[in-house]
């Protein structure tokens, strides 16, 4: 299992040429750094894993929120400290991207399951007459073209996100 010092343990002495701080591990040793953390799609939720037994437990779970977008250095306290300052503007870029993404990707999120609920009833009418059958194509045709559009701007954002890591 991935533990926060186990994380820190693998990492290289520097990253982009930069120094890992120490500041790193004073947070993983105060207890900010959880030993798991799940994202999900509204929210997060973090918690603490017995070292005896195993057993995980939820200590935390943010609020639900649309759109939702988890930033580890607000959950992880290190706003306005020496690590923020060493990421520097490569990191506030990509987390904005990352903010940008996921906000339009939320978004995207509703609107396809909107189209796909107006779809089953309009294919449920679809017995009925041309005029329904016809209606059902084209929704069903928008939420697939606009599916397929936020997919490809996942993707190329993902890409670039991921670009300076390679």
């Amino acid at each position: 299992m991935l533990s926060p010092q186990s994380l820190l343990d693998s990492l290289p002495d520097s990253v982009f040429g930069i120094e890992v701080p120490d500041a790193l591990q004073s947070v993983a040793k105060s207890g900010l750094l959880k030993d798991f953390y799940v994202v999900g799609l509204f929210s997060y939720c973090e918690g603490d894993t017995d070292t005896e037994t195993g057993k995980e437990t939820v200590t935390h779970c943010s609020a639900w929120k649309l759109p939702f977008h988890f930033d580890p250095m607000a959950v992880w306290q290190l706003e306005n400290t020496s690590v923020q300052e060493i990421l520097g503007e490569p990191f506030a870029k990509g987390m904005k991207l990352y903010r940008k993404t996921v906000e339009w990707t939320h978004y995207a999120f509703v609107v396809v399951l909107a189209l796909t609920v107006l779809n089953c009833v309009a294919g449920m009418l679809a017995v009925r007459s041309r005029g329904y059958s016809l209606c059902a194509t084209v929704i069903s045709f928008v939420g697939s073209l606009f599916s397929s559009s936020f997919s490809l701007l996942t993707s190329t954002a993902r890409r670039r996100l991921c670009l300076p890591l390679q």
